[in-house]
């Protein structure tokens, strides 16, 4: 049986974790996005490009920025 204490402690920390989920999926929703509508790149700001955007309308990142954005996810996936 758990006392009030430990209980209150217990919600805490659940809530804290609840926290940290939900920050971690807004920041990946926002990830995931199309990128902006003025076509700038979401990582560097820069412009997307006509053909990149063309290819693929809904890019977020330029080329360059989106080849670091997989190496990253790979090496991630690795560990």
């Amino acid at each position: 049986m758990l006392t009030e204490q430990q209980y209150e402690l217990a919600a805490k920390f659940a809530d804290d974790e609840r926290a940290v989920a939900l920050e971690a999926l807004r920041k990946r929703m926002q990830d995931d996005a199309p990128g902006s509508p003025d076509g700038a790149c979401q990582n560097c700001g820069e412009d997307i490009g006509q053909a990149r955007l063309a290819a693929k309308p809904g890019a977020a990142r330029c080329i360059d920025c989106q080849v670091i954005h997989e190496k990253k996810q790979q090496q991630r996936a690795r560990y």
